[in-house]
């Protein structure tokens, strides 16, 4: 698909569309050619983070989401990405911080409970894994968010149940 060159908004929702597909890497040139129109716009410093993140390029991503962080230090969903990319690295105990941050700033962000819920586990706290993605599906119900619904549902079984 072919853009007006300076269109900033059809840059950024293209991308947050192909992030949302699951396509990061498509996603990743319309980002940062919304970013190098508006540089300090936070939702395009996230998402750029997201994106390597899901490539795998954390060196990258953590510039992009620590700028997120510095342009608004009270950023629920920069705190739950970087938290999420941390979590990736296996440095579990500072992603707890970030999705304990997040729920501080934003506490009906369901992706930072579910998240939450991931780090507790994999901090073996399975007790505290459990209420957290039971708090997660009541919340993801509660704001009709049917398939975040269904994820922390899964989560839940499957840490009922003893496993990660």
């Amino acid at each position: 698909m072919r853009l007006k060159p300076a269109y900033f908004d059809a840059e950024n929702n293209l991308a947050n569309t192909l992030l949302a597909l699951g396509r990061p890497g498509e996603a990743l040139p319309h980002l940062e050619r919304a970013l190098q129109l508006a540089p300090y716009s936070l939702p395009v410093q996230i998402n750029i983070g997201r994106a390597l993140t899901a490539l795998g390029r954390y060196p990258e991503a953590v510039v992009h989401l620590e700028t997120a962080l510095r342009l608004k230090p009270t950023s629920a969903d920069a705190h739950n990405s970087i938290g999420t990319l941390l979590l990736k690295q296996g440095k579990v105990s500072r992603a707890l911080e970030h999705f304990t941050l997040a729920l501080q700033f934003n506490p009906r962000l369901v992706s930072a409970r579910q998240n939450l819920a991931r780090a507790l586990m994999a901090a073996g706290q399975v007790t505290n894994a459990v209420a957290a993605a039971q708090q997660a599906e009541t919340l993801a119900l509660a704001q009709g968010q049917t398939n975040a619904a269904i994820q922390a549902h899964k989560l839940l079984q499957s840490y009922r149940a003893g496993q990660p």
